[in-house]
């Protein structure tokens, strides 16, 4: 092709690319030579693939992908190679690289290969007219020196690199205008290249054309596309060819040229080209494949995928290939390609006759191949029907299900979508971690789990598979912003420190931490890692939640202990020890007194000067320190410091309790943090406040450069909140030599000296290794003095830096004897050569000095290595060694400021300095600065870049002038400019017209809006939204350096702006507002309204909860709903629900504070009722003062503020405290006075154990039910006591009875019975004859919420506490005791002696230990086991009942109604009269009358007789089956399901389809009873019974896996015996005995078992079977008791089948037996 119409396709759009023909080619071009063989024709071309290449093949690539240090270059045909960064340093993404395979690889797209240029080109030796590859050696004056391997060199001449066309242009038929245009284009064109040209490095691969030779030296040109290689001798990979079709193949063509053929895929065919692109040589077959793509010719490689991966998208079928897949093209003319074997799930052998040409289809895109121009993808509908395209769909906290793919050691493997796997390792594979873990999960088993977190960085998913988790009853914490206070949620244990307490980790790596002092009675050795801990969230910051083990207000639940941190004080000094040391940080014991607590200190805050890298090995666990600062105390943490410049200047640290707080002055800190352009900067309390690299220091220095973390520094706050530690801004203080960085080698500077070992000696340059750094040492052949050949390997050699590439890792440097430092004055010109050139800066060598040029010096201008330029001498850099700044002496600015008169309007040219997303300032030359505002600019702008502006404005001594011909008196400080002949200038803004302005910075409250560079104003984010939920969603539509319209209005020297018009507020209207303060002498929450209105809210009207801390729950920043109460005198607003109705949202969350339900005025306050208020006021003498609502106050007199009259010592203060939530009673209406006694608020509460009196009948709380009784809670009070099972009703009631009657939290009627002092025990009875009909108030309890109530009970909670390990002590000693005296009994034959009772403890211990772990929470769920056992043992004997019953109602015993209606009337709690009535009912007919019956019974029966409840509804749901239809009868079983046990009603429905035969039916109600009661052996015996009576029992092997993961050992055990009994009954017996056998073999001592396998052999009728397991029981080591049964059986046994000898035989076992006792 030539250049033109490459120059053509490169501007042209992806479309018409195709359409440009190339100029034709003569014939002649085309002659083949007479002694040329003629080809045997083929019918298909060979497709390469990854293992079908072979060694020093030859293949043409593109780099498409620089990523973590590794280099991808795609190559044709869909492969690829991968290599490291330090291989190929010198490429960049789009670079052609020529490469040659070492060798084939096992996968289909991948290879390994070689760059060396010497083995590209070793086939051929080197030729006039050859177009080769090479590798620049060195830059010189006139051209490179190109290595072109096997120790040729070529020398290409710069201004070879372009040919001129001009003279093949036929210009006569152009006109002028056109004309300079055209010339216009080439000129753009030609810079262009010549700046492509100006960037080419030593290294980098380059094409050039052999032109001539001159001895063992070649010469050439920069090869472009119209170098074409015309013969094939002189063909090589990545040269262009011109061809011509030979002959057609199924999938592609053979092309022709002059000596040979060549190979054109189908793929990389175009029929209307006649030109090539080589891409890849076979060396094995000698042939050579070409591209004839238009974007390969034109080395136009895209090398970001146009299509988004995974995207479902529709294509068209435009190419085939059989053997390996199809082309096909997107609506927006994109194209794929999809492979054969991502056709169909399943492998086919053919393309299935579907896909056809021009036919369309549906594929995901999954990859990109930059090299064919074409995006992978797949039409398999396993990928295409994946739920998640990629990992930006998984979010934390989400349940997926996934298959299991690989399970070990470790953890699980889990595929979650195509590509997108998750991890579950062994601490979260269940609430107790499984040990055996592929015992539980399967390969390819699909489970559930919930997300943990999703790492994005490195594609990784965390799952989780805790049973607790996975039901998620309590909140899911995925982000700490969106957390609020006393959240109870659950964590899992990290890591444990046994002195400062537990780490937890929540969703999405939230970290969490409960101190030792927040474990309260949970013991820290209990707790183990992978434990899941409910917790409380106290409190929390950006980084850490601080959790609680206190549940509070939850029952059963002890208050906290005193907070032992409080005593320390922030800027203090204490005396510490070192306990501990972690990865970054010690532990440190520090002392108040006699009060400790542990401390953490940061290795960089140990010692001045240093980082901390060497702290673990300096100093020991045990290490006493004097002398430790402590810089904060928050949140139960403490960071302490042992630095001697941050102690002996404690005093000038800044201390705030708020960013808020921060006042204008100076401050000492240090540094906590660098990142980038700004680090942080930390002062006591953990307050932290950025700081930006321009105000660092003086010098333009990388912060790096001039700070350390853990630094101390001293700064300067000003009015803005901009904190600078420039010397210029704070000045310098006595301790400065304590402030000052001690250097280290991080990073060598610019002018230090390196001592470097030669490694490698290139034409080049010299590549070195300094021993201390690990960077690549690189010195070009311009830095050396003399010549290079005369150095050797591994000489050494002093250099000085000259630059640092920290992404490539290598430091750039010159020879130490080119550093001459002659004398050179500053502001003078010299001429110096260019050493090194970089985009942002270049380094010059003037008289033997270094001279660093930054790009705004440059002045707009690019150079090259050893350039000659003349450079203005500046001073010598701060902080570098011998290093001067420098400035490239260009054409002086011509404008015109002459005799201080500015020529307002005229042009003048500027290099742009700075720049940023509203603003630009320009070097105008003269030490003149313009300022250009984005408002006045037409174009994007960038530094160093030259620009024409015009002069709108001058600034001096702070004023603007805009005048033409106006005398300047002082300097000029700033020129204002405009790219626009008008710019904008104004220094006012007309209130309420609408202005367009430039958003310049984004704050927490609004946007900061410039008109131009003097004009600003704030648009607050209220007023982008008529509501919150438009407020949020416009401030993401906004970003800094739009353009946006207001309107603007003066609030005294401010401007504030607006959106829309400026509307009054009106009274009784919904509002929104943003909380901006809070007002705690008023008790206000201060709030910003459109307009820059502000209203107030009282802590009254916030709702009708009264909370007490709602300024917690209302922080600067919230968006909240309003109703509007008065806009006169000040606006007054309501939250409360009465007002804001339907956009009513809760505040505060509930049973935290007091409810007021009603607003309070004057005319409807009563006398004696209890209102919840604020004290606003208070004094020891005069009392305090309550707010119940806006407009009424309550005085209290010091009489009624407590029951006694004296404070006891306390501080008056700190219990009636401002701003205090407190309960008053009302007892005058008229003048307003309440009381705050306790004995009125709550008549008859019980506050202290010696206030209990016997026989009393009061209100309790149920808060425990155990085997031994109820545990009850005086109501209003902490006092406990027990209720015993005996005291309930006259019989004795099993915890089963009593959970189906009580539930914690219940509120009862109970009569003291007992009281014993001196343990502080109290026992109760509720019988009825004891409680009698005592009417129990409805109220709610209020002492329990009541914070401050709690504060002053911590120490008694403590001496309680005490009191009860005292008691629990005894008790135990007392149960020993009794154990002692029944193991001294002596036991004869018939009772259970100590042998017995031993094998029954082996028998139980496993159970007891696996209870033991499980703990009580699971007691209320599961209940006791061995009721369970009961229940499961009895479940034949409920089925014989079902079936009686059944008979019972065939029989059809005709009722009486009287006496049923009689049977009713005397006992109204018996289920069987109401359900006698029912039938009696039926009988007639009468079926609605029978429903009316069952609703009175249910409604007459007692609350507590659940099971007579019970009874009733489930006659009613076999009333609906018999009588009804399906509607009705799931319409009651719904209803029951609400008020009965769920597990109960679920199994009778169960039933009632077992009758009806609904076997579907029947399978659903089993399936929502494994999801709704885990953990039931019963359900699974009866799903067992279902699968076998529908002939189903292949199925009972995958329940049995089931019940694995949810059943206990013991309950496991009795399920399969269920199922061996099964299988004897409708089954095998063989697979019964089997099963008999396997749970005998891990459970011989199971009595139980052995009599049951016994009596189902007796059933079978197998006589030697039966003697057989005889024989095997009494050879078992037995107790006496469980021995005599046996031989009972087996004497029983024998006297029926067995003969005299047999029974003889059986009476020596018992009196061997006999014998050995």
């Amino acid at each position: 092709m030539s250049i033109d119409n490459k120059t053509q396709l490169k501007y042209l759009t992806e479309e018409k690319k195709k359409n440009v023909k190339p100029k034709k080619v003569s014939k002649k071009e085309f002659k083949e030579a007479k002694e040329e063989k003629k080809e045997k024709e083929i019918t298909r071309i060979p497709f390469p693939t990854g293992y079908s290449l072979n060694p020093k093949d030859k293949i043409l690539g593109v780099v498409s992908e620089i990523k973590d240090g590794r280099i991808i270059i795609s190559l044709p045909f869909r492969l690829k190679y991968v290599c490291s960064f330090e291989n190929i340093p010198f490429v960049k993404l789009g670079d052609i690289i020529p490469l040659s395979v070492i060798s084939p690889t096992t996968k289909e797209n991948r290879l390994d290969c070689t760059f060396d240029i010497s083995i590209i080109n070793e086939n051929r030796g080197i030729k006039i007219n050859d177009v080769v590859y090479g590798i620049i050696l060195s830059i010189e004056d006139y051209g490179y020196q190109v290595n072109v391997g096997n120790n040729n060199t070529v020398f290409v001449k710069k201004n070879e690199d372009i040919n001129d066309l001009t003279e093949e242009n036929d210009m006569s038929e152009i006109s002028n205008e056109e004309n300079e245009e055209i010339k216009k284009e080439e000129s753009e064109e030609e810079n262009k290249e010549k700046k492509e040209f100006r960037i080419r490095k030593v290294g980098d691969f380059i094409q050039i054309k052999i032109t001539e030779e001159v001895g063992d030296k070649f010469k050439g040109i920069i090869a472009d596309s119209s170098c074409i290689v015309e013969e094939m001798k002189n063909v090589r990979v990545g040269c262009h060819v011109k061809v011509k079709n030979n002959y057609q193949t199924k999938n592609g063509n053979v092309m022709k040229m002059s000596g040979g053929n060549l190979y054109c895929h189908l793929f990389h065919n175009n029929e209307e080209g006649e030109e090539g692109v080589v891409i890849y040589y076979n060396n094995q077959i000698n042939k050579y494949y070409i591209s004839m793509l238009p974007h390969v010719i034109c080395e136009d490689f895209e090398t970001k995928t146009p299509l988004e991966y995974f995207k479902i998208i529709e294509f068209t079928i435009s190419k085939i290939d059989e053997n390996v897949g199809i082309i096909g093209e997107t609506e927006d003319k994109e194209e794929v390609f999809l492979s054969k074997k991502q056709i169909k799930d399943e492998s086919c052998s053919d393309i299935p006759k579907e896909f056809q040409i021009g036919s369309t289809h549906k594929g995901r895109v999954m990859y990109y191949s930059a090299f064919d121009g074409y995006c992978g993808i797949t039409t398999r509908e396993s990928i295409l029907s994946d739920k998640y395209q990629s990992i930006f769909d998984i979010k934390s906290g989400m349940i997926i299900e996934g298959t299991i793919k690989e399970v070990n050691e470790k953890g699980i493997i889990v595929k979650i979508g195509e590509k997108i796997y998750g991890f579950c390792d062994k601490i979260n594979s269940g609430d107790i971690p499984i040990e055996d873990l592929q015992s539980v999960f399967k390969k390819e088993q699909k489970s559930k789990f919930r997300v943990l977190t999703v790492n994005n960085r490195n594609n990784s998913i965390y799952l989780t598979h805790k049973r607790t988790l996975m039901k998620a009853t309590t909140p899911i914490i995925t982000t700490i912003e969106e957390t609020e206070l006393n959240t109870i949620t659950f964590g899992t244990v990290t890591f444990i420190d046994n002195k400062r307490g537990v780490y937890l980790k929540f969703f999405n790596n939230i970290e969490g931490f409960i101190p030792t002092i927040e474990l309260f009675n949970q013991k820290i050795g209990m707790i183990s890692i992978g434990q899941l801990l409910k917790v409380r969230i106290i409190s929390f910051d950006k980084q850490l939640l601080l959790c609680s083990l206190n549940l509070f207000p939850e029952e059963n639940v002890p208050e906290k202990y005193e907070d032992v941190s409080r005593h320390f004080e922030v800027g203090e000094i204490y005396e510490g020890i070192v306990v501990a040391k972690r990865e970054k940080i010690m532990l440190v014991r520090i002392k108040s007194g006699d009060v400790q607590y542990i401390a953490m200190m940061p290795y960089y805050l140990v010692i001045d000067g240093d980082e901390g890298q060497d702290i673990p090995k300096m100093i020991r666990n045990g290490t006493i320190l004097k002398e430790c600062l402590l810089l904060k105390n928050q949140m139960g943490q403490m960071v302490i410091t042992t630095k001697k410049s941050l102690i002996s200047l404690r005093k000038k640290i800044g201390k705030f309790n708020s960013k808020e707080e921060m006042t204008v002055g100076k401050y000492i800190g240090y540094v906590s943090k660098i990142k980038g352009k700004y680090c942080f900067i930390s002062f006591y309390n953990g307050i932290t406040i950025l700081c930006y690299r321009m105000n660092v220091s003086d010098t333009n220095l990388p912060i790096e450069e001039v700070l350390e973390v853990g630094q101390t520094v001293y700064g300067y706050l000003n009015k803005k909140g901009i904190f600078s530690l420039k010397e210029s801004s704070v000045g310098s203080i006595k301790e400065e030599f304590m402030l000052l960085r001690v250097e280290r080698d991080v990073e060598p500077k610019y002018g230090s000296q390196l001592k470097i070992e030669i490694k490698d000696i290139k034409p080049y340059g010299i590549i070195g290794k300094n021993k201390e750094r690990e960077e690549t040492i690189f010195i070009p052949k311009t830095g050396i003095e003399g010549d290079i050949k005369e150095l050797n390997k591994g000489n050494t050699m002093k250099c000085i830096v000259i630059g640092v590439d920290k992404e490539r890792k290598m430091i750039d440097c010159i020879q130490e004897k080119m550093i001459t430092k002659q004398h050179i004055e500053n502001n003078k010109i010299y001429k110096g050569k260019v050493l090194l050139n970089k985009e942002e800066y270049c380094v010059c060598l003037v008289e033997g000095n270094i001279v660093f040029v930054n790009k705004i010096r440059m002045n707009g201008g690019k150079y090259t290595v050893k350039e000659e330029v003349e450079i203005i001498i500046g001073k010598e850099m701060e902080g570098y060694q011998n290093i001067y700044e420098g400035t490239i002496n260009s054409k002086p600015i011509v404008y015109s400021i002459k005799n201080n008169t500015i020529n307002i309007g005229e042009k003048i040219e500027g290099v742009v300095s700075y720049t940023n997303e509203s603003i630009s300032y320009l070097n105008l030359g003269k030490g003149i600065t313009g300022r250009l505002h984005k408002i006045n600019s037409t174009k994007k702008i960038e530094i160093g870049e030259k620009i024409e502006c015009y002069i709108i404005g001058i600034q001096v001594k702070g004023e603007i002038i805009k005048e033409k011909g106006k005398e300047i008196e002082g300097r000029i400080e700033i020129v204002e400019l405009s790219m626009k002949e008008e710019g904008n200038m104004e220094e006012k803004i007309k209130e309420g017209e609408e202005i367009e302005g430039i958003i310049s910075r984004e704050m927490k409250d609004g946007y900061i809006i410039s008109f131009n560079s003097i004009l600003k104003g704030k648009l607050n984010y209220i007023e982008i939204g008529d509501n919150i939920e438009e407020i949020n969603i416009n401030k993401k539509e906004y970003n800094v350096g739009d353009k946006i319209k207001v309107k603007g209005y003066y609030s005294k020297e401010n401007i504030y702006l607006i959106k829309d018009k400026k509307e009054e507020i009106k009274e009784g209207e919904i509002i929104v507002g943003e909380v901006i303060g809070n007002n705690t002498k008023e008790l206000k929450i201060k709030v910003l309204i459109k307009g820059n209105r502000i209203g107030y809210i009282h802590y009254c009207d916030i709702s009708n909860v009264f909370n007490p801390f709602p300024r917690d729950y209302l922080q600067n920043g919230k968006y909240i709903n309003m109703y509007v109460l008065s806009n006169k005198p000040e606006i007054s607003c309501s939250m409360r629900k009465e007002y804001l109705k339907e956009a009513y949202d809760e505040i505060f969350p509930p049973l935290i504070g007091g409810v007021q339900t009603r607003i309070v005025t004057k005319d409807n306050i009563k006398e004696g009722e209890i209102l919840t208020g604020y004290i606003i006021k208070s004094s020891e003498e005069e009392g305090v003062d309550v707010m119940v609502s806006r407009d009424v106050t309550i005085h209290v007199a010091p009489g009624e503020l407590l029951d006694n009259t004296s404070y006891h010592g306390k501080d008056f203060s700190r219990i009636f405290c401002i701003q205090r939530l407190v309960k008053v009673s009302i007892i005058d209406k008229e003048g307003l006075e309440g009381t705050l006694k306790q004995s009125v608020i709550y008549p008859g509460i019980i506050k202290y154990f010696k206030d209990i009196k016997e026989n009393i009948v009061t209100k309790c709380v149920i808060v425990n039910i155990t085997s031994e009784g109820l545990f009850l809670r005086f109501f209003n009070s902490n006092i406990r006591g027990l209720c015993h099972c005996s005291k309930i009703e006259d019989k004795k009631l099993t915890k089963k009875e009593m959970e189906k009657r009580f539930k914690i939290k219940d509120v009862i009627m109970a009569k003291v019975v007992h009281i014993d002092k001196k343990k502080h025990r109290v026992n109760f009875s509720i019988k009825p004859e004891d409680v009698g009909e005592v009417e129990m108030k409805d109220e709610e309890e209020t002492i329990a919420i009541d914070p401050w109530k709690l504060a002053l009970k911590r120490k008694e909670q403590k001496r309680r506490n005490e009191e009860k390990d005292i008691t629990i002590k005894e008790e135990m000693k007392d149960e020993e005791f009794k154990e002692g005296v029944e193991d001294e009994a002596n036991i004869e034959w018939d009772d259970t002696t100590k042998e017995e009772e031993k094998e029954k403890h082996e028998n139980t211990t496993m159970e007891e230990e696996e209870e033991i772990e499980e703990g009580k929470d699971n007691n209320k769920e599961e209940g006791s086991m061995e009721e369970e056992d009961k229940e499961e043992e009895n479940m034949e004997e409920e089925d014989k009942e079902e079936e009686n019953m059944e008979e019972e109602e065939s029989e059809e015993i005709v009722l009486d109604l009287d006496e049923c209606q009689k049977g009713v009337e005397k006992e109204p709690d018996n289920s069987i009269e109401w359900i006698k009535l029912m039938q009696c009912f039926i009988q007639r007919k009468e079926i609605d009358e029978a429903r009316k019956v069952g609703k009175t019974g249910i409604e007459s029966i007692n609350f507590r007789k659940l099971e007579e409840k019970l009874n009733i509804w489930k006659a009613l749901m076999q009333l609906e089956a018999n009588h009804g239809d399906e509607k009705s009868l799931k319409k009651v079983y719904n209803e029951a399901l609400e008020v009965c046990d769920r597990k109960k009603i679920m199994l009778h429905m169960i039933h009632i389809y077992k009758e009806k035969k609904e076997v579907e039916e029947e399978e659903k109600i089993f399936r929502t009873l494994f999801k709704k009661v885990k953990g039931s052996c019963k359900v699974y015996k009866k799903y067992c019974n279902f699968l076998m009576r529908n002939n189903r029992e292949e199925e009972i092997k995958n329940a049995l896996s089931k019940a694995k993961t949810t059943l206990d050992k013991k309950k496991m055990i009795s399920l399969e015996i269920h199922i061996a009994r099964l299988e004897y009954k409708y089954g095998s017996v063989d697979k019964g005995r089997s099963m008999f056998e396997d749970i005998l073999t891990n459970n011989p001592k199971r009595h139980d078992v052995w009599n049951i396998y016994i009596d189902m052999e007796k059933e079978v009728g197998d006589v030697g079977v039966i003697r057989r397991i005889f024989e095997r029981i009494v050879k078992q080591k037995l107790s006496t008791k469980t021995m005599k049964t046996f031989l009972t059986k087996y004497l029983e046994f024998e006297r029926k089948y067995g003969d005299e000898s047999r029974q003889e035989h059986v009476r020596d076992i018992a009196k061997s037996f006999v014998s050995t006792k």
